[in-house]
């Protein structure tokens, strides 16, 4: 996958999906934790960006065990990066409600699928 069309992907998603959290971010039970939700698409474009970046290195490596170790380690990273912002969150926001996660598994079920669909690519690329 040219690096064009993933720049281009990742701002469609992302403006998508800004706009999806602008809308949830009227509810009135999820609108004090609008800036978590900012928090996590940020937090999600820039894991994407460095997924992107490891990934097109290795995907062109003539050791392919490289690249799915990449994809391994990413992922795990990606969920415990994921679990630790949470936490963090809840134990520096304090929030009143448990309904902040939604955003975020909004936010992590959208990049989740879109790093599955570029990983994939950069999977089928040639050396």
């Amino acid at each position: 996958m040219p690096p064009a069309t993933f720049f281009s992907s990742l701002t469609i998603i992302s403006v998508i999906t800004a706009l999806g959290l602008f809308g949830l971010n009227q509810i009135e039970a999820i609108a004090p934790y609008s800036n978590f939700s900012w928090l996590c698409l940020g937090s999600f474009i820039v894991l994407s960006l460095l997924m992107y970046a490891a990934g097109h290195f290795t995907a062109k490596s003539s050791n392919k065990h490289i690249f799915t170790s990449i994809i391994l380690g990413s992922t795990l990273g990606k969920m415990m990066l994921s679990l630790v912002l949470v936490i963090l969150y809840y134990k520096f926001a304090m929030p009143t409600s448990k309904v902040f996660v939604i955003p975020f598994f909004i936010v992590y079920l959208v990049f989740t699928s879109f790093e599955t669909w570029f990983m994939m690519k950069l999977g089928k690329q040639q050396k």
